[in-house]
């Protein structure tokens, strides 16, 4: 295993953007694929044969290396509320981009969604907003939120936040992203 000044070394000849991915370990990239793919920690832990508490210590680490800029970070994971999910969900989308890490679409059908829940993706994946945060911001009631959230999922054949910043950065990349619809308007269904 590469250590801290190996792997900085390594990162010098990488895009400023994607050096925290170059700082991540084998394990730790493992780990953000599969928080990509949209599993939770219960089954990446079967998957990779480690514990619960280890794949979120795992987690908290990728995070904390994210937010500081080494790898196990002097603050407690209480100390990032939000930063941690946020930073985490913006290593997705930068691996994505750059091809450190996979998404497969295959047996995928793609519905577009309406302005409005395309309002909200941009809500969650840029700005890191929870549902409870988006219903003040919009001045809508949580309950309508989690409607189009729920929506969302169903739309883009996803499982949580992770799978969701996966999938929308590998459309949009691809130039495969369908164009939101307004109320009235239907279009047809993309297929992979």
């Amino acid at each position: 295993m590469a250590t801290m000044q190996e792997r900085i070394a390594r990162s010098d000849s990488v895009p400023p953007k994607c050096v925290p991915f170059m700082l991540l370990t084998e394990r730790q990239r493992e780990v953000l694929q599969h928080k990509a793919d949209g599993y939770n920690h219960s089954e990446i832990a079967g998957r990779i044969c480690l514990s619960k508490k280890t794949i979120e210590a795992r987690v908290r680490s990728i995070g904390r290396m994210a937010i500081l800029g080494e790898p196990y970070g002097a603050g407690r994971p209480s100390d990032y509320p939000g930063q941690t999910r946020i930073t985490i969900v913006g290593l997705i989308q930068d691996g994505i981009a750059n091809g450190y890490l996979d998404h497969d679409l295959s047996g995928v059908s793609i519905k577009p969604l309406s302005q409005r829940e395309a309002q909200i993706v941009s809500m969650l994946l840029e700005t890191g907003k929870t549902a409870p945060q988006i219903a003040d911001s919009l001045a809508i009631k949580l309950k309508t939120v989690e409607a189009y959230i729920e929506h969302i999922h169903l739309k883009l054949s996803i499982r949580n936040l992770y799978h969701l910043a996966a999938r929308v950065t590998y459309l949009k990349l691809h130039d495969m992203w369908p164009e939101p619809v307004g109320n009235r308007g239907r279009k047809s269904v993309v297929s992979f």
